[in-house]
């Protein structure tokens, strides 16, 4: 048979503990990490309203875009032309479109080389100006994740920093203490009491 205990830990023996060697630095230090763990805790629903926020945001703005463009159907009236950007190769066509019971013409870009009377659909505005394809919903979603994760993982880093620094001064105070008291110990040539 396993028995199963639910203790403090070492936070809690520190903090709790009647033990002569724990000094109070220790006990304000466990109490410094208990509020950082705490504040860390909490954060995570500030997180999560600020990730809502920025997805309700989002998906409005997202709609809204969508809502405003249409899909037509290009026609090129010329063979296309290619030229390389980089490591990138982008294909253009002078094409015409119907939109609003009018006739419209322009250079698109095609994602291969087209030849004249090639076809394919393309986004234009209430005016049947050649736009971008609205973005996805789906979008919404990952940005608002990334926005309430970056703001938890800054939380818990400034905490993780906080923690550090402090961690490095209490060091330092508890070797100037040991210090101190060894030398009391070695000026007073008495090690057997210690």
């Amino acid at each position: 048979m396993e028995t199963f205990t639910i203790g403090l830990g070492c936070w809690g023996a520190r903090l709790l503990g009647r033990n002569p060697l724990v000094r109070n630095v220790d006990r304000m230090e466990s109490v410094m990490l208990a509020i950082l763990a705490t504040l860390c805790l909490l954060a995570l629903p500030i997180a999560a309203s600020m990730g809502t926020f920025v997805h309700d945001s989002r998906a409005r703005a997202y709609v809204e875009d969508a809502q405003s463009k249409h899909q037509v159907t290009a026609v090129a009236i010329e063979d296309g032309h290619g030229s390389i950007s980089g490591r990138k190769v982008a294909f253009t066509a002078r094409a015409t479109w119907r939109f609003g019971g009018r006739e419209h013409d322009g250079v698109i870009a095609w994602p291969t080389r087209p030849d004249k009377g090639a076809q394919q659909g393309m986004w234009v505005n209430s005016e049947g100006v050649s736009v971008r394809a609205p973005r996805p919903q789906a979008r919404a979603v990952g940005e608002a994740v990334l926005v309430g994760l970056s703001a938890w993982v800054a939380m818990a880093a400034a905490a993780a920093s906080l923690v550090y620094v402090v961690h490095r001064k209490f060091d330092r105070v508890r070797s100037a203490a040991w210090d101190r008291e060894l030398r009391l110990i070695r000026e007073k040539g008495n090690w057997g009491n210690r």
